[in-house]
């Protein structure tokens, strides 16, 4: 994982999590105050890419203990419940990377973030979504003195 992908991040390479990633009234808040505001519409994913899980439905769940995670529930055989973290979120968005062991939480983000992120762009509710996924992507890497 690089540990440089945003100036705001705060953890490292051991730190599993760092909750605190995002600052209040940066667009990283803002986006995943976008994320939330899904979740409490209880909005379904479906799974567009090829491979085992194609059309496959997920439920975006809003946070319960805590503020900076998001849950997602399979809608489909085994009803499997997961964590989304504000960490591994910002991350796959920055990156782009999403895969098993390549988030802060090591586990695998993508298709989820993808498709939420299509849906925040897309969404007459949220009109700045796109410009907000924008202005995260466009943040500084953290120096490497920092």
């Amino acid at each position: 994982m690089d540990t440089n992908f945003c100036v705001h991040w705060q953890g490292d390479r051991k730190a599993k999590y760092c909750r605190i990633c995002a600052v209040e009234d940066s667009p990283c808040f803002e986006l995943w105050r976008a994320v939330q505001a899904l979740a409490s519409r209880n909005f379904v994913l479906v799974n567009n890419k090829s491979g085992r899980a194609f059309g496959h439905r997920y439920r975006l769940e809003p946070p319960r203990r805590s503020p900076c995670l998001c849950y997602i529930q399979t809608l489909q055989d085994k009803r499997a419940h997961f964590g989304l973290p504000i960490e591994d979120f910002l991350y796959v968005t920055r990156t782009g990377l999403g895969g098993m062991y390549q988030t802060p939480s090591r586990t695998k983000q993508n298709p989820f973030v993808t498709l939420i992120l299509e849906q925040i762009g897309d969404d007459p509710q949220m009109p700045n979504g796109a410009k907000l996924i924008e202005a995260v992507r466009k943040l500084p890497r953290k120096n490497k003195t920092n």
